[in-house]
């Protein structure tokens, strides 16, 4: 859902959910289960000189199930912050981006799909705080 209530401000929230099962296979370490629930909201701000800013808050509710291993099953619960500061260079030459991800350094247990499969992709979310920039240029 995005809904942008005021010239400059926007607001969008999604709903995600993401359920691997499997009956056997996979090493002891491997979760035969996964059962993801993401809920962020995002709230972001548009100026006519170029800047933009955003805030996005992601409640996380997770269950994994590793049978053998119950110290790294069960279920977790968890919110975390990022935010972020921008600005669209002029004549669409491409956009300068400031942020930190898990803004609050939140620590979670967080089960990510690389187990799945031997491409390796970043997380989703890292327990504790990750700041960052991003140059994208277009010509």
């Amino acid at each position: 859902l995005h809904w942008t209530f005021a010239s400059r401000w926007a607001l969008a929230t999604s709903f995600q959910l993401q359920n691997f099962e499997r009956e056997t296979g996979g090493d002891q370490f491997s979760p035969n289960r996964v059962e993801t629930i993401g809920v962020p909201v995002t709230l972001r701000y548009f100026d006519t000189s170029g800047f933009f800013a955003g805030l996005r808050a992601t409640y996380i509710h997770q269950d994994v199930s590793r049978p053998g291993v119950s110290e790294l099953e069960g279920d977790e619960s968890f919110a975390v912050l990022d935010a972020s500061l921008g600005y669209r260079i002029p004549g669409r030459w491409g956009i300068a981006t400031v942020g930190i991800s898990n803004l609050l350094d939140t620590k979670f247990r967080f089960q990510d799909a690389n187990f799945r499969t031997s491409e390796r992709r970043p997380p989703e979310f890292i327990p504790e705080r990750t700041i960052f920039a991003r140059l994208v240029l277009s010509f």
